[in-house]
């Protein structure tokens, strides 16, 4: 399904992007010869939160173009004039045709990726709950600050801030108990726990990715080689060497004793190589990374993980990018269709030329073509929060639908209202950017709201005849969705039955024919010799429609009756109704 796909192209994304923070990582410790195990340790500590990093800035983020290679022109099909929403479907069967599940090799992937990847997170989670309680079963060791004893581990290790010994650390001999206090209390000073938390939520997010696996455990051991480096510092290295051992034999006699994720003092498999690091005489102790050096790594890390995460290669526009509106519009004359060259084309030219709405509004519908959900939604919050006022902002917003399909999220849908709602709040006394914030509305089917926002405008320009006929189709709209043609499926039946039960009884006069002629102008039935009008269903093929029909013809032979525009009365076949000798269009309901 397309919702599978997607997961696995952002899963995919992330990945080649994380590599590149490796290659980088690789690049800089051999630039700097960096050999302390401290400063290697944060070099891919960054990498590790730099992966988490790339999984939500990736997504979130408005991708910025790298060009390379000249393009080949490919040439994509542009939307036509109707409108963007037609491009995003619920992706519901059309009527009459059987809903069938479908699924596919993408489905059973995000759904084995899935469920790793919560039983691995759940591990973990269930881990950390299991070391709380053997923080609450330890006992206090009043000749140490934060330091405990526990009869549950028979090796040292720390949670958090806290030192634990096993219940028979007073039987050692004062010169290994230095040793290891000096070793833990450095894990603690590191903060090596939260390290290996979030190196294990990115193992978890990432298990099939090899560098997740790798990080995690080329982080544990870097953490013990930097911890015995701070701890040699401080005691003298044959008794640390011996204190080694002692705590390897016991990893060896645990008998799964140990709590998982734990930070032991020492493990088998690379206590020997510790060993041999911890007695060798010739090498020189590193110190600590300081903090002023992590903020200097950090520094120079966000930028670039930032940078893997927006970074988009797209081949390099044949042509110079226009420097001007003039320029624009000769680089788009005779341009009927667009391809992805020309879209690189007009995002340089919106960087320097923002405000050309035209222009982007170009953009978006041909992101809405192709079925690219970013940059499409940014462009849009964009026009919406700067020129929530042009009718183009309106037209491309109402494409973003308030379910999750092909083409957006609940969530996108969510920060695309959020933005109308912040354009309504910033201009409350503004009638163009109610009303194309109600045209939002309505297109998505928030009936409600879209009739709150157009009697707002009643109030705010009582004589002005464009709101009531808006607030009409609006109502026509709701009445047609309860008739149960398939051609208006309902979104609102309450919203439904109470307009029609209001406008029934309604002495508006403007808003009675203003309904009623929408209502008529939605269905007509040929007659020999004359087509429908532009927009009309044909009443033979939707006969569910007849009934809303007379009711929009009572509704304006009413209207005379309260100071609205008289109706001619005629056949409905024809024209829907005669105006001041102008005929009623439909086009409305296509």
């Amino acid at each position: 399904m397309d919702q599978s796909a997607t997961i696995l192209g952002y899963l995919a994304s992330v990945s080649v992007r994380s590599l590149v923070l490796f290659a980088i990582a690789v690049a800089a410790i051999a630039a700097v010869r960096a050999k302390s195990a401290a400063a290697q340790h944060a070099v891919w500590t960054v990498v590790a939160g730099g992966m988490l990093l790339l999984a939500a800035f990736t997504p979130a983020l408005p991708p910025v173009a790298l060009h390379w290679l000249k393009p080949v022109p490919v040439e994509i099909a542009q939307l036509p004039p109707a409108a963007a929403a037609s491009v995003v479907t619920s992706g519901a069967p059309a009527p009459g045709s059987a809903a069938m599940l479908h699924l596919t090799w993408q489905d059973g992937a995000a759904a084995v990726w899935g469920i790793v990847a919560i039983v691995l997170l759940g591990r973990l989670a269930f881990g950390y709950l299991f070391t709380r309680r053997l923080v609450r079963a330890a006992a206090p060791i009043d000749r140490f600050d934060d330091t405990y004893a526990s009869s549950w581990i028979t090796v040292p290790m720390t949670i958090g801030r806290k030192v634990l010994l096993p219940a028979n650390w007073q039987e050692w001999d004062e010169a290994k108990l230095q040793a290891v206090l000096a070793h833990e209390r450095t894990h603690v000073g590191r903060a090596d726990w939260a390290i290996a938390l979030l190196s294990g939520v990115n193992r978890s997010m990432f298990w099939f990715h090899p560098l997740a696996w790798w990080l995690d455990r080329h982080l544990a051991t870097l953490a013990e080689q930097a911890c015995d480096d701070s701890a040699l510092l401080l005691v003298e290295n044959q008794s640390y060497a011996q204190a080694l051992l002692d705590m390897a034999a016991a990893v060896n006699t645990a008998q799964g004793r140990l709590i998982w994720e734990a930070m032991a003092m020492a493990k088998a498999a690379e206590v020997r190589k510790r060993i041999e690091r911890i007695l060798d005489e010739t090498r020189q102790i590193p110190r600590a990374v300081t903090r002023g050096r992590w903020l200097a790594l950090l520094a120079c890390g966000l930028p670039l993980i930032w940078v893997a995460s927006v970074a988009q290669l797209v081949p390099a526009s044949a042509q110079d990018s226009p420097k001007t509106p003039a320029a624009m519009n000769e680089f788009l004359k005779g341009r009927r269709q667009l391809t992805q060259a020309d879209v690189n084309v007009m995002e340089q030219y919106l960087a320097g030329n923002p405000h050309d709405v035209e222009v982007r509004a170009q953009v978006i519908l041909y992101y809405y073509s192709i079925g690219v959900r970013e940059p499409r939604l940014t462009h849009i919050v964009w026009l919406i929060a700067n020129h929530p006022d042009a009718s183009q902002t309106a037209f491309v917003s109402s494409g973003v639908l308030p379910r999750d399909n092909a083409m957006n999220s609940m969530a996108d849908f969510a920060r695309v209202a959020g933005a109308w709602n912040g354009a309504v709040a910033a201009n409350p006394n503004n009638p163009t950017v109610l009303g194309n914030a109600a045209q939002f509305y309505q297109a998505v089917g928030e009936f409600d709201t879209a009739e709150k926002l157009l009697t707002t405008n009643l109030s705010l320009q009582a004589g002005n005849g464009e709101w009531k006929t808006r607030l009409g189709k609006l109502y026509a709209l709701a009445i047609l969705e309860g008739t149960g043609d398939p051609k208006f499926p309902a979104s609102k039946p309450e919203f439904s039955m109470r307009v029609r039960s209001q406008i029934a009884t309604s002495e508006d006069g403007q808003l009675l024919f203003a309904t009623g002629n929408a209502l008529t102008a939605a269905a007509a039935r040929p007659m020999p010799g004359r087509t429908l009008p532009v927009g009309a269903l044909n009443l033979d093929e939707h006969p569910l429609l007849q009934p809303a029909v007379d009711f929009g013809k009572q509704l304006m032979e009413r209207a005379g009756q309260f100071g609205g525009p008289h109706y001619v009365s005629g056949s409905i076949s024809g024209s829907a109704g005669v105006v001041a000798g102008k005929g009623v269009g439909a086009d409305q309901w296509k």
